[in-house]
């Protein structure tokens, strides 16, 4: 399990523990998942794009993974406006975007079907994790 999703699963069972009723689709929390009512919209985070994230990193001396071939989580995609370019942009990388709302991962996988991109994936989930 990669660290990022090690950190949402303490949330969500923080969350759990709280008190919230799961039983919603995805095995959300029904108080979680009613943000599907009114979705927000997706923007591209230029800061976030890998070739900018690589720049600093190189600046303070570490070695990031090569651009064209590197690995992207992120967690609050919505429906992948920003990880879509990204997937465009580099082919021989993989994306992997996961949000709570169903119906913005709906959204997001339709332009990934009708674009064929095979190196990202969209998914809603909560706490249940491959």
């Amino acid at each position: 399990m990669f660290a990022a999703e090690q950190a949402f699963l303490r949330v969500v069972l923080y969350s759990l523990r709280k008190g919230y009723d799961c039983g919603d689709d995805y095995g959300m929390p029904q108080s979680i998942n009613r943000y599907d009512e009114v979705p927000y919209p997706g923007y591209v985070h230029a800061q976030t794009q890998p070739d900018r994230m690589a720049v600093p990193a190189i600046l303070f001396g570490m070695r990031p993974t090569p651009v064209d071939r590197c690995r992207v989580l992120e967690l609050g995609c919505g429906c992948g406006a920003n990880l879509i370019p990204m997937a465009v942009r580099s082919p021989e990388s993989h994306f992997v975007g996961i949000d709570l709302s169903g119906r913005q991962i709906d959204q997001g996988q339709a332009v990934v079907d009708a674009m064929g991109l095979d190196n990202i994936e969209l998914r809603a989930q909560h706490s249940r994790f491959p």
